[in-house]
């Protein structure tokens, strides 16, 4: 009887003890994110609902919404955007609408250090990046896929790019493959982004095939091979692993930027080299 007593007891104590919390989370102060950048000649850039225009360089400045509404992304307007060499000469850039700037005159150099910063009342962002060494294509064409053997009624073609890489340095590269069209061209539709390293090739005759996807003959593809910083590959790299692509897309939270303040993104000086091929059948 003891024992039911004492139970009984503890249910009353715990339901008498029942409170209600209410959590003031707020909706949270939003940040500016930005995704910059610059080239050494033009470059066609994926620009969500526009075609693909080619561009020197390009920033895109968005801004993150609050907790409950985190998917919520939207351009900034009015910001006032510049990009600054190493020898202290400002380049200012037009706003093009819908968080896009850009500035048709600026080119980016080898061997220079670039200082991108965005600001609107008050809030800066900013960060750095130095334009590496143009690392060019020494061949790319189509080959057939090994597994094609294996569905007789359908062939399918891979990709390979033949380059030569630099000896005695670090060597980082991002890949664009464009499908059924030739850059800078404007309407081109891009099929993903690959990044990848000199870890185990440094200065050697090497290759890189891109398996991924899948081609079919007749298909013209364009590749664009850029040599980019280690952190622009590192950031690349986690949105390949996490499987998202194209410029303007949602990015994970952990991403290594290299741009701080009142925001994050990533701003990246970059050389490239294009070559265009059409898929042969075998």
């Amino acid at each position: 009887m003891k024992n039911i007593l004492f139970a009984l007891f503890i249910c009353i104590a715990l339901v008498s003890c029942e409170k209600v919390i209410e959590l003031d989370l707020g909706n949270g102060e939003t940040q500016f994110s930005v995704e910059a950048y610059l080239f050494d000649s033009f470059g066609s850039l994926p620009i969500p609902g526009t075609e693909e225009i080619p561009f020197t360089n390009l920033v895109i400045v968005t801004e993150t919404s609050g907790v409950f509404d985190p998917f919520a992304i939207k351009g900034v307007e009015e910001a006032t955007v510049t990009i600054t060499d190493d020898a202290g000469n400002v380049h200012e850039l037009t706003s093009l609408g819908d968080g896009l700037y850009s500035n048709f005159n600026l080119v980016g150099e080898e061997g220079v250090t670039y200082t991108l910063k965005v600001e609107k009342e008050g809030k800066v962002v900013s960060g750095s990046s130095t334009l590496p060494k143009r690392v060019g294509i020494d061949d790319f064409y189509s080959e057939k896929d090994p597994f094609s053997d294996f569905d007789p009624d359908n062939d399918f073609y891979n990709l390979r790019c033949d380059y030569t890489d630099p000896a005695d340095r670090d060597d980082f590269y991002l890949w664009r493959v464009y499908q059924n069209t030739s850059m800078p061209d404007t309407g081109l539709l891009i099929v993903n982004n690959y990044v990848s390293d000199d870890l185990f090739n440094d200065g050697k005759e090497t290759y890189t095939t891109f398996f991924q996807e899948f081609f079919d003959p007749g298909d013209t593809v364009t590749m664009q091979m850029m040599a980019v910083e280690e952190p622009v590959y590192q950031y690349y790299l986690v949105l390949q692993q996490l499987g998202i692509q194209g410029l303007g897309a949602t990015t994970p939270g952990n991403p290594p930027y290299n741009m701080v303040g009142d925001g994050f993104g990533i701003f990246s000086a970059s050389s490239f080299d294009t070559k265009t091929t059409v898929v042969v059948a075998e």
